[in-house]
């Protein structure tokens, strides 16, 4: 190590967090690992269901079949509901939907 680093570790000030604190970034990524299961399996059901729904209940959700079909094909760690939202979203700005 170069001097300069070393004088700037050794006056680097002490992390004076409690530990709870300290350890609360570290947990809260062990959580949303564990919880990626739980999770992906959710918006797969989700899926189906959406899958299992006529052109015309697609429809009346904002929907086509194409986009149920599509959002299959996403990654596993990417939640398709969420995707499929947002197409939902963008579709009612661009035709000017409104709510009642």
């Amino acid at each position: 190590m170069s001097p300069t680093i070393i004088m700037r570790l050794a006056r680097a000030a002490p992390d004076r967090r409690p530990l709870s604190a300290r350890l609360r970034p570290a947990g809260a990524v062990l959580s949303k690992a564990m919880g990626w299961p739980v999770r992906y399996w959710r918006a797969r059901q989700h899926l189906a269901q959406l899958a299992g729904m006529t052109d015309v209940q697609l429809k009346d959700i904002g929907l086509t079949r194409a986009d149920v079909i599509s959002a299959t094909a996403l990654p596993r760690d990417e939640d398709p509901t969420e995707r499929l939202a947002l197409v939902v979203q963008e579709r009612r700005i661009t035709r000017g939907w409104r709510r009642p």
